[in-house]
């Protein structure tokens, strides 16, 4: 049949047909024609916008180009090609109610080879459970009436008998349950001819006892349906992979089994993906592996890789560059000027050497500095708008309490605030770009900005107020005095700054061939470094996301991550860059609070969208399963000593014990009236029974009322029970030659890290304390300065959370934990990792019946909650999973409720690994895991990462190939999922014409020979197609 293109004078002789839709509506669902290659150029180019116009079907378009498998086919003596296009949408909602297939087979096929064929693809597409002994029963019973043939034509011509029928199957997944349920009921069907629930079944009490009695049957079924990318023992390394392992090995590092098993898969999913994460425990060697991928993925030396990754990491990012990857420099980034004296060598794309860039999170985004522009008025006695001369003051709060706005004073001023940011009488900015005359203000390091000329009376007040100061007040009298005898203390930024990201952005599209995201989690909100990172993997050939602790409990924390590292498939899933909120309804959990606000007016009725915990695990299916590795420690136990958890309860006094429940008491009563106070409560409850003494009050926000006031112990040289508790540990410790690392949390409260100081150092403990004075930078070099000579480190766990190996630390002690899941995650890592030869003991110290308790319990269950979504699956993780309250929520319902939380010991880890040793001493025995990338979506890379190779011209992203007549077509028949393309169309309509059509006139005898020659191509392989 002939078929014309837009009404031009361009034909296309087509031998078959198949349409979706109805009249005047048709759409394209399968079409082979043979035409010149010019003319399958322009066809392939006009896919989105162009029609065809036939005499018996009219006007016919096709879908979304992205849907379609195109396959070409080039005569050797002629300019002509065959064309065949396969609508091939499998991007199929398994959680949808609808279930739309089309799906083709061979004309000869008999009723037992289209049942097995129909339930092979039944079974691919949608989630129900069922067997393959059922595939006849499911195919008598849907049939009729649900699976039609599709409206479509045969040319006889080239055809006598249609070579293949099309065909749509609709039906609802209740019918599809009911059918197998009706079956079961009536012994239709059976499982392995059982007919009564068998005792291995009776048996299963929970999700553990389930997954051991059918861990075999369920492997089976996820190897059969997902193909990795790389098959631990019968894939090969790549020889670059090799030459990368011998460098390792000449610089005395031996690479795991695991680590080259999972650097190969990302390697072989980099062939078709643009980006890839590798999702390891702390210690793994993440560091290793990626610079490993990179080097072996590479055809040769001399590419170039940006790295970006916390700043205490660049210095150690560099050495292990110089040191392992081979033919390779590396250099650090600060500024703008770094790049441009690298400019050379990153244009040079015949350099001998690979060329790493290696730059902090905090550079990479640095942006222009700002400062205050209010003025100080001396009559008025407050800052001024600079515009409008009005009083800055806080906003105007309207709620069941009104109040008035109050004057901001210097402190107020010192950093930018949604309170100071801008006039709220003329909405002038407040805060400027620094310039070399900042207008009297001066920075005083971390402690913010003040004006030069009011520091002597801040001072003078400061001073006066010296015994109720604050901590941030504190500090700002620290800064004040020692820029008083020293202003060079305080160098004062007086330059704009270009962000060396979107510089790289800008000028250098094309010439990076890696970005690497180290600690990624730390980029996933809405902030100027996550932007930054997407302005590098925006530029990046490939990129590489690094991250230990992928999850927080929230859908949302992985939206922005997503749509940096694969923001067409996030488009593709009808989401854009603003529809963070749209992300969490559909893979989290919100809930809307309505809620009336009184003023001076009228009642008002608002509402609120609130996120709360919970993560779908379509997430992992859809966004994760295809797209990284995850890589356990356990992987590698050979490697590493014994690791164990200790929750250790510790009873109060009977003063503190009454204080506290004073305290607890009555904050539950102001939590019932209203729970704006949550915050605060938890904080000082949390740190009361380690700090008994000058704890602020517990204040009402709004009223400004005192709700509690935490009473002060009679001796405050007593040793508390969890300090002793805490130098029981230590005493032990100590005798057997290890170090100890202390973590406290609440440093902006209590002076904790003092008073734990100077009892361990009046004990004979020598004792240093990591504060956050220490710069980023600095933190591995003021460790290793210190090592030899302490025994004690006590430190904020948020300092040391990423990157740093603290092997010395044989003993980690959370004297007090946060409520921070990714902080407690990685902290709790650090001595536990490669390189590591002595056995690691973690303890947790909570007093018995207070928040602590409470706080540590949830905090267990809710981090094998998000280890879920990593596919590390419990009973108590998969419970924590579908609970919707966050912590602190949680924590405030069960004050007022009297509900206490236990901490559950199950929840803690103990990995014994002596046993290991014994039993496995060849590599070999890891080849059980099965955590590499699979091969499921593999056409995901096709839309995020097309080539101008790989496609008929630079305006089409279908995926073609060319295919020589000499070369064996059946290569294309054993991957067909290597063409695949995703996207979502709804069919129209299901029309019962098989439509054959019987021309007179004579075929060309070399278009007949082509489609002779590859009408066979699918004679034996399901063509599945889904749409929902």
């Amino acid at each position: 049949m002939n078929i014309n293109l837009n009404n031009t004078s361009i034909n296309i002789d087509a031998d078959i047909i198949g349409l979706i839709g109805s009249s005047g509506k048709y759409k394209i669902a399968y079409l082979s024609f043979v035409s010149y290659q010019n003319i399958a150029n322009q066809i392939n180019s006009q896919m989105k916008t162009g029609s065809f116009n036939s005499v018996y079907y009219g006007e016919i378009t096709f879908l979304d180009k992205k849907c379609y498998d195109v396959y070409r086919y080039r005569d050797e003596k002629s300019d002509l090609v065959h064309v065949i296009y396969k609508y091939n949408n499998i991007d199929a909602d398994k959680n949808s109610e609808t279930i739309n297939l089309f799906f083709a087979y061979q004309k000869n096929k008999t009723i037992d080879e289209r049942a097995e064929l129909f339930y092979d693809l039944l079974n691919k597409y949608t989630d129900i459970p069922m067997i393959k002994d059922w595939a006849k029963y499911l195919y008598n019973r849907l049939s009729i009436g649900y699976i039609e043939d599709m409206k479509g034509t045969t040319d006889r011509r080239y055809h006598k008998e249609p070579p293949i029928e099309l065909k749509i199957f609709h039906c609802t997944k209740s019918y599809i349950i009911d059918t197998i349920s009706n079956g079961l009921k009536n012994h239709s069907i059976s499982i392995e001819n059982y007919t009564n629930a068998t005792s291995t079944i009776k048996s299963v009490t929970g999700l553990d006892s389930y997954l051991n009695n059918y861990s075999e049957i369920l492997a089976n079924k996820i190897q059969s349906s997902y193909v990795p990318q790389y098959i631990p023992g019968q894939d090969k390394y790549n020889n670059r992979l090799n030459d990368f392992d011998d460098s390792c090995y000449f610089e005395g590092m031996n690479l795991f089994y695991a680590q080259k098993c999972t650097m190969q898969s990302v390697i072989n999913a980099l062939g078709v993906k643009k980006s890839t994460f590798v999702i390891g425990e702390q210690g793994s060697g993440k560091t290793i592996m990626s610079l490993g991928i990179c080097y072996a993925f590479a055809k040769h030396d001399g590419f170039n890789a940006v790295i970006m990754c916390p700043a205490h990491l660049v210095n150690k990012w560099q050495r292990e560059v110089t040191k392992y990857v081979p033919n390779a420099e590396a250099y650090i980034i600060k500024n703008v000027n770094d790049i441009i004296k690298l400019n050379s060598k990153i244009r040079d794309r015949h350099k001998k050497k690979s060329l790493f860039m290696i730059m902090s999170k905090e550079s990479a985004k640095l942006d222009n500095e700002y400062r205050p522009n209010a003025i100080y008025s001396i009559s008025k006695k407050a800052f001024i708008c600079p515009h409008c001369g009005k009083i800055i003051k806080t906003k105007e709060k309207v709620s069941d309490r009104y109040y008035t706005p109050s004057k901001l004073d210097d402190i107020d001023m010192c950093k930018q605030t949604s309170q100071n940011e801008e006039c709220h009488d003329c909405g002038t900015k407040l805060w400027v770009t620094v310039s070399d005359n900042n207008d009297g203000w001066i920075k005083l390091g971390a402690n913010g900005w003040f004006q030069k000329n009011r520091l002597n009376e801040l001072h003078e007040r400061l001073v006066n107020d010296a015994d109720k100061l604050k901590k941030q007040e504190s500090n700002i009298l620290y800064a004040i005095e020692q820029y008083q005898e020293n202003s060079s203390k305080f160098p004062q930024p007086n330059y704009s700054r270009y962000p060396i990201a979107k510089y790289i952005r800008k000028y250098y599209k094309g010439y990076i061939n890696y970005a690497i995201g180290d600690e990624l989690h730390l980029y996933n909100g809405d902030s100027a470094q996550g932007e930054a990172f997407g302005q590098l993997a925006s530029v990046a050939n490939k990129v590489i996301g690094l991250t230990g602790t992928l999850l927080n409990g929230y859908a949302d924390s992985l939206f922005y991550m997503l749509f940096r590292t694969m923001p067409k498939t996030m488009i593709r899933e009808g989401f854009n860059y603003n529809s963070k909120d749209a992300f969490s309804k559909t893979f989290g959990v919100v809930k809307n609070v309505f809620t009336e606000e009184l003023n001076v007016y009228r009642p008002q009725t608002r509402s609120i969208t609130k996120k709360l915990p919970g993560v779908s695990p379509l997430v992992f299916t859809k966004f994760l399963l295809d797209n990284a590795v995850f890589v356990n420690l356990s992987d590698m136990l050979d490697g590493l000593p014994n690791y164990t958890e200790y929750p250790t309860r510790v009873s109060m006094t009977e003063e503190m014990a009454r204080n506290y429940d004073d305290v607890q008491n009555k904050i539950a009563d102001a939590l019932r009236s209203h729970k704006k106070i949550i915050g605060s409560i938890t904080k000082t409850l949390s740190a009361y029974p380690d700090y008994p003494y000058d704890i602020e009050p517990v204040v009402d926000p709004e009223s400004n009322n005192i709700i509690a006031t935490p009473a002060d112990i009679t001796d405050k040289t007593t040793i508390l029970p969890k300090e002793q508790e805490l130098l029981n540990i230590i005493e032990q410790k100590h005798a057997n030659g290890e170090k100890v690392l202390i973590y406290y949390t609440w440093t902006n409260i209590v002076n904790l890290d003092e008073r734990l100081k100077k009892i361990l150092t009046d004990h004979g403990y020598r004792t240093e304390v990591l504060k956050a004075s220490v710069s980023a930078q600095n933190r591995e070099q003021w460790i290793k300065d210190r090592v030899d000579n302490l025994d004690v480190m006590m430190c904020n766990p948020s300092l040391v959370e990423t990157g740093l190996d603290l092997l010395d630390f044989t003993t980690i002690v959370f004297y007090e934990v946060g409520y921070n899941l990714f902080t407690m995650r990685q902290s709790s890592r650090r001595s536990w990792r490669l390189g590591q030869t002595r056995p690691i003991s973690v303890y947790y110290l909570y007093y018995e019946n207070t928040i602590q308790e409470q706080a540590l319990s949830l905090m267990a269950t809710k981090l094998q909650a998000s280890m879920a979504i990593e596919g590390k699956f419990s009973e108590e993780g998969l419970q924590a999973l579908s609970e919707n309250e966050d912590l602190l929520t949680q924590i405030a319902n069960s004050i007022v409720s009297g509900i206490r939380y236990k901490v559950n010991d199950n929840c803690f880890k103990q990995i014994i690994t002596d046993e290991y040793h014994k039993n496995n001493t060849n590599d070999s025995v890891i080849e059980s895991e099965a955590k590499d990338i699979s091969n499921v979506s593999e056409f995901d890379s096709i839309f995020d990462d097309t080539s101008a190779d790989d496609i008929i011209d630079d305006n089409s992203s279908s995926k073609t190939i060319d295919i020589d007549d000499n070369i064996i077509t059946q290569n294309i028949i054993q991957e067909p999922k290597k063409y695949f393309r995703r996207t979502k169309y709804q069919i129209e309509g299901n029309i019962y014409d098989p439509g054959y059509i019987n021309k007179t006139s004579s075929p060309n005898p070399i278009i007949a020979a082509m489609f002779e020659k590859h009408k066979s191509i699918f004679d034996n392989e399901v063509i599945g197609y889904a749409t929902v």
